[in-house]
């Protein structure tokens, strides 16, 4: 997704899921060496957007990093 695109995005205006125009983009990538051929790295990415409903104008952070393990669900018998 880049500039002049559209996306679903909660609007506390509108109040719910709506259309948002991207504004701009900012996207930063990081990583870091821990010795012993160990890395670990993210990535971190700022939108601003408008709502399509209202005009209203918001900042969506979103972030990637490398050690956040999807954990399974605890399931009880």
């Amino acid at each position: 997704m880049q500039q002049g695109d559209i996306v679903k995005a909660h609007c506390n205006r509108c109040s719910g899921e709506r259309n948002h125009f991207i504004i701009h983009v900012h996207e930063e990538e990081w990583s870091e060496d821990l010795g012993d051929q160990a890395w670990i790295s993210g990535k971190d990415r700022y939108e601003l957007l408008k709502c399509a409903g209202c005009n209203d104008v918001r900042l969506r952070h979103t972030n990637w990093f490398s050690e956040h393990v999807k954990k399974e669900p605890f399931l009880v018998r």
